[in-house]
């Protein structure tokens, strides 16, 4: 949300926006809880947020992830950038260093989507 919003006007827009379980939990919330954006967003990180040893989980499987053969350097990288999402204060070193030593070969990283495959086929 813009940062300029209101706490009021987050938990307005918030109520608005939730489906399902999350909608059903905002509801049950005590009063306290649902007119601090601060405390609102505690409970729902606490209900609906990953916990800690998946998180730990998320960071190892950033590191242990490995481009495949037929997967173009572009493709690994926007499959390790998605996982990322789930690490907080994850910063673009520690995010680069996760993709580059697992690439097939620095040729993959300038070679077109599909190319790999295609010059794998052709014998190149």
């Amino acid at each position: 949300m813009p940062p300029l919003w209101r706490d009021g006007e987050k938990l307005q827009f918030i109520a608005i926006l939730l489906r399902d379980t999350a909608s059903d939990f905002y509801e049950g919330l005590p009063t306290t809880q649902r007119e601090s954006w601060d405390q609102f967003k505690i409970a729902f990180l606490a209900r609906f947020g990953r916990s800690e040893a998946v998180r730990w989980c998320d960071t190892s499987d950033l590191y242990t992830m490995a481009q495949t053969l037929d997967e173009s350097a572009e493709d690994f990288i926007a499959r390790v950038t998605k996982k990322a999402k789930y690490i907080p204060n994850i910063d673009e070193s520690l995010l680069r260093s996760a993709c580059l030593p697992t690439t097939t070969s620095a040729l993959d990283v300038r070679r077109p989507r599909g190319a790999t495959a295609a010059a794998r086929r052709s014998g190149a």
